[in-house]
């Protein structure tokens, strides 16, 4: 074995330190009219850990300890946003669930459910779950009603109730869990990379790489 192969093992197996350690994550979430929580996730018992909460009127908090030290991330955020205040505000457009529906078929459903159904065993949850949610469209909250009561038969502390008539979120609750990066990224990656949910990116990707083309020719 050469020195450089030898290198080079040793470097992949440093990256790869990190997605092997356990990760523990909790959180506490309130939605009624206004959302309130905080959540973190920490590595090394603790020793890492980032730390995220927001209150009704407040800012988001977000810390990130290494060891002994404190970090704010929210300082850097706080003066991009003074800056964005002086431009003009963009017009929004009001999120419905007409786009949703217009890209929602039964594959992609399926692809979206069964990446679910094999990663949450891996997250090793802990939940408890109360309220009431609606999206507004029927046939939406009841396949999202499917997919919740698919996922939480082994959470008996989840009671989410779907309402059916009108849009609404009311959910508060608590979670706790622990799981290995390297888990998340494989069956993250095996859904993107599945024929339903790849038919939505990759014709984007190659429009872009076609266009790019087109203008490298023309100069």
């Amino acid at each position: 074995m050469s020195v450089l192969t030898f290198a080079l093992l040793v470097i992949l197996g440093l990256l790869m330190i990190p997605l092997v350690l356990p990760v523990s994550l909790q959180g506490q979430v309130r939605i009624k009219n206004a959302f309130r929580g905080y959540g973190e996730v920490s590595v090394l018992g603790g020793w890492i850990k980032f730390y995220i909460s927001k209150e009704p009127g407040a800012e988001t908090r977000q810390y990130l300890r290494l060891f002994y030290w404190e970090i704010n991330l929210a300082a850097g955020k706080d003066k991009a946003a003074s800056k964005k205040q002086k431009k003009k505000p963009k017009e929004k457009r009001k999120p419905g669930t007409g786009r949703f529906l217009a890209v929602l078929n039964l594959d992609l459903m399926n692809a979206v459910y069964r990446c679910l159904i094999r990663l949450v065993p891996c997250l090793h949850l802990e939940a408890r779950l109360d309220g009431e949610y609606g999206t507004g469209d029927p046939a939406l909250t009841g396949m999202l009603s499917g997919v919740i009561a698919a996922l939480a038969v082994e959470q008996p502390r989840v009671r989410l109730n779907p309402n059916f008539m009108e849009a609404c979120l009311d959910i508060e609750g608590e979670i706790r869990g622990r799981f290995l990066p390297i888990m998340v990224i494989w069956y993250t990656f095996a859904l993107l990379l599945s024929s339903p949910v790849r038919s939505l990116w990759w014709p984007k990707f190659n429009i872009k790489k076609f266009g790019v083309r087109e203008v490298v020719k023309g100069v």
